[in-house]
């Protein structure tokens, strides 16, 4: 059975990956930077990962860009959170 792969994670793999592109990195050099293997980049490259809040931290701090977190701050102000979530 293959789990549904989510909007979100779709469109900030490729905020991942044309910003890991445009600095001329392998998926290797940046998984190496965050300390993560290759493959668990690669899913998240393919939003099939979900991401932790601290390797979205690492990515950004690595790939040098703030886009990460005001795409997924807005991404959560626009959809609704499930149930028993916080949400300010």
């Amino acid at each position: 059975m293959s789990r549904k792969i989510e909007p979100i994670y779709v469109k900030l793999s490729k905020l991942i990956v044309l910003r890991r592109k445009e600095l001329g990195m392998t998926q290797f050099q940046l998984a190496k930077k965050i300390k993560v293997s290759r493959s668990y980049l690669a899913n998240i490259e393919l939003g099939r990962q979900r991401i932790y809040l601290h390797h979205l931290l690492k990515l950004e701090q690595a790939l040098e860009s703030t886009l990460l977190l005001k795409f997924v701050k807005q991404a959560i102000q626009t959809r609704p959170l499930g149930k028993g979530c916080i949400h300010d």
